[in-house]
C-alpha cells in the first residue's frame, strides 16, 4: 500500500498519514476484508478559485457610506496581484507534493482550463508552473470576447428560469425569511458600520439621520434571470471580502480596514460573504443550474477514457459555491466564516482565494473504484505571510448524498453527477 501511494506522489510523512487515512476509509466503506488491498490513484480533478485580487470595481460601497480613502493596489481592478500569484504558487507546491509523482515525467498528463478573466488565467499559469515545473504551461480557455458557460452559466445562451430561481431562493429560507437573517447578522453589520465610519449624520447621504448597513433591508432581486440580493447584506458581503483581500495581500495593518479590522474581525466578517452564497448560490435549483457545466468537466476528468490523469479548472468563488450546493458539500477551512453568532447559522462554506474542491478517483487491484472529495485552502495568515503549506491544508469532505463520511462508489458518484440537472 505504501509503495502504491508513493508512486501516486505522496512521500515521507504524507505516505504514512494517507495510508492510515485511506485504510480507515476502506474499512468503513468496503469492509475489513478488503481494507488491506492496494489502492491506486487513477484520476484527479481540481476546481479552484483564483487567487487574491483587488475589488472588481473602484467603488466598493455606495456613495456616501464612507469618507475614507481606499488603499491602492498594484494591479488593475479585479486582476491577480503579485502577492496573490506568490500565494497561488504555495498552493501549487503543496499539491505537487501530493500529485507530482502521480503526474510522472510525461508532460501530457495535465490539463489546465481557466475562465477568461486575467485573474483566472494568471492563477492557472502560476499554479500549473508550481504543480509541474518540468513541463510548459498551456492554459485552455474559451473565446476571450464572450462568457464561458462553464464558469459563467447564468450568462450563457440558454438562460435560467428567473422565476424558478427566485422561488428556490425564497424556499430555502428558514422561519422569518430575510428579515430574520438581517436581524441575526445585525452585530456584524454594526462592525462594518464602525469600520466605514458611517452610521449617523453628518456622514449619511441626502441628510438622512441614519445610514447604517442594518438600515437597508435585504431583498432578493432578479438580475437577468440570476438571483441576487440587494440591501445591507449585499454591500456588507462585498466589503467583508475586500477587507479579507487587503489582509491576504499583505497590506500594512494600518491600511487594512483603515487600521480597524484585525485578523479575527476579518475572519468573523467573512461569514457575510459565505452568507451571500448560501442565499443566492447554494439553494438546490440555483446550484444545479450553476454547477452543471463545470460538473460535466469534473465527470470527464474522472471517468472519460480519453482525458488526462489530472484536470485543473480555475474559476471563481461562485463556481465552488454552486458545486457545493449541487453535491451538498460543506467545508470550514482557513479560519474563514467561523460565525460566532450561532452554531446553526447559514454562514459557512466560504470559498477562500485559491481554495479548491479536489476530486480523486481511486482503484484497487480487484477493479473497485471510489471517489474522494477534498477541500484545500490556505488560512488568511498563510496567504498573507506566504507560508509553506502542510498536508493539513486539505480535508476530506463528507459525501452526504452517498451516505458516507469518506468515500463514494465511483459508479454512484457518476450517477450523482448525472443527476444534476
Amino acid at each position: 500500500m505504501v509503495r502504491t501511494l508513493r508512486k501516486a506522489g505522496i512521500g515521507g510523512l504524507g505516505v504514512l498519514l494517507t495510508w492510515m487515512l485511506f485504510s480507515l476509509i476502506a474499512m468503513a466503506f468496503l469492509g475489513r476484508a478488503e481494507a488491506s488491498e492496494a489502492w491506486r490513484l487513477e484520476r484527479v480533478v481540481v476546481v479552484m478559485r483564483h487567487g487574491v485580487r483587488p475589488p472588481t470595481k473602484a467603488r466598493v460601497v455606495p456613495e456616501g457610506f464612507t469618507q475614507k480613502t481606499w488603499p491602492s493596489w498594484d494591479v488593475d481592478w479585479g486582476f491577480l496581484t503579485g502577492h496573490g500569484a506568490q500565494a497561488v504558487t504555495k498552493l501549487g507546491a503543496l499539491d505537487a507534493r501530493s500529485y507530482g509523482a502521480f503526474l510522472g515525467e510525461d508532460c501530457h498528463n495535465l490539463r489546465v482550463v481557466a475562465d477568461i478573466d486575467q485573474r483566472t488565467l494568471k492563477t492557472a499559469e502560476a499554479y500549473a508552473q508550481a504543480l509541474d515545473p518540468k513541463c510548459p504551461v498551456t492554459v485552455e480557455h474559451g473565446p476571450m470576447d464572450q462568457a464561458d458557460p462553464r464558469f459563467s452559466p447564468f450568462e450563457a445562451d440558454t438562460p435560467a428560469d428567473g422565476e424558478a430561481m427566485l422561488a428556490a431562493a425564497q424556499g430555502a429560507l428558514g422561519p422569518g425569511g430575510l428579515a430574520a437573517v438581517d436581524a441575526h447578522y445585525a452585530p456584524l453589520l454594526k462592525k462594518l458600520d464602525a469600520i466605514l465610519g458611517c452610521c449617523s449624520a453628518p456622514a449619511c447621504p441626502d441628510g438622512a439621520a441614519s445610514c447604517g448597513l442594518e438600515d437597508m433591508p435585504t431583498r432578493f432581486v432578479d438580475k437577468e434571470n440570476r438571483v441576487k440580493i440587494d440591501g445591507g447584506l449585499d454591500t456588507a458581503s462585498s466589503l467583508a471580502q475586500v477587507l479579507l483581500l487587503q489582509y491576504a495581500d499583505a497590506k500594512p495593518l494600518d491600511s487594512v480596514g483603515w487600521g480597524q479590522a484585525d485578523r479575527q474581525t476579518i475572519a468573523d466578517l467573512s461569514a457575510l460573504h459565505a452568507l451571500e452564497f448560501q442565499l443566492v448560490a447554494r439553494p438546490k435549483a440555483i446550484a444545479d443550474f450553476g454547477a452543471r457545466p463545470l460538473l460535466a468537466e469534473v465527470k470527464r476528468g474522472l471517468f472519460a477514457t480519453d482525458t488526462k490523469k489530472m484536470t485543473v479548472l480555475v474559476g471563481h468563488d461562485s463556481n465552488l459555491a454552486y458545486i457545493g450546493g449541487a453535491l451538498d458539500l460543506h467545508w470550514k477551512a482557513g479560519g474563514l466564516a467561523p460565525d460566532s453568532l450561532a452554531p446553526d447559522s447559514l454562514a459557512k462554506d466560504d470559498p477562500a482565494p485559491g481554495g479548491a474542491l479536489i476530486f480523486e478517483k481511486w482503484r484497487n487491484a480487484q477493479g473497485r473504484e471510489v471517489v474522494i472529495v477534498r477541500y484545500r485552502a490556505q488560512s488568511l495568515d498563510q496567504m498573507r505571510n506566504l507560508t509553506d503549506l502542510t498536508p493539513d491544508a486539505s480535508h476530506i469532505l463528507p459525501l452526504s448524498l452517498c451516505h458516507s463520511k469518506t468515500a463514494c462508489a465511483a459508479k454512484r458518484f457518476e450517477t450523482l453527477l448525472d443527476s444534476v440537472k
